[in-house]
């Protein structure tokens, strides 16, 4: 399985004049087809070829639909496939993605090996949520225990 990134797809893309063309003549099923390419090409970091078998039995898409694209300049044929028009202007490359990839293994692993970093943290890259202390769940039993035991200490006392 190849390893997954993303692909991007400027927000104004339903604004195309391509994308346009196409849902006017009722060919929305090729802009699909056009998104699942796009992705493939992120997939399997092909730098916006689709060769011809992954487009007919992978993505499935169909002469038809493959041709409007091709009408319009979304794709260009090529020996053994297709090129999705402009993908390097929009996308990185293999060659970018292997590079970031290289030096985020690199932090990652000069991070793991710092003489500082205790065991727990060494093996553990979980993301946090990002909260301050303020901001954290207030509703578990610990937090709980605590704020009675404060409400406890800050109620006025009763004179007998």
């Amino acid at each position: 399985m190849a390893r997954r990134g993303y692909v991007q797809l400027v927000n104004g893309f339903y604004a195309n004049e391509k994308v346009q063309e196409l849902a006017r003549s009722g060919r929305m099923d090729a802009v699909g087809v056009f998104c699942m390419a796009l992705t493939y090409c992120g997939d399997h970091l092909t730098d916006g070829f689709v060769p011809r078998r992954a487009m007919l039995y992978v993505i499935g898409a169909t002469g038809e639909q493959v041709n409007a694209l091709c009408d319009v300049g979304m794709l260009e044929a090529v020996d053994e496939g297709w090129l999705i028009h402009d993908y390097t202007a929009h996308n990185r490359t293999k060659e970018q993605v292997l590079h970031a990839r290289k030096k985020s293994a690199e932090r990652v692993a000069k991070h793991r090996n710092e003489s500082d970093v205790t065991a727990l943290h060494r093996n553990c890259n979980a993301v946090t949520s990002g909260q301050t202390p303020e901001h954290q769940n207030t509703r578990t039993p610990e937090h709980q225990r605590k704020r009675k035991k404060n409400i406890l200490l800050l109620s006025p006392k009763k004179s007998g």
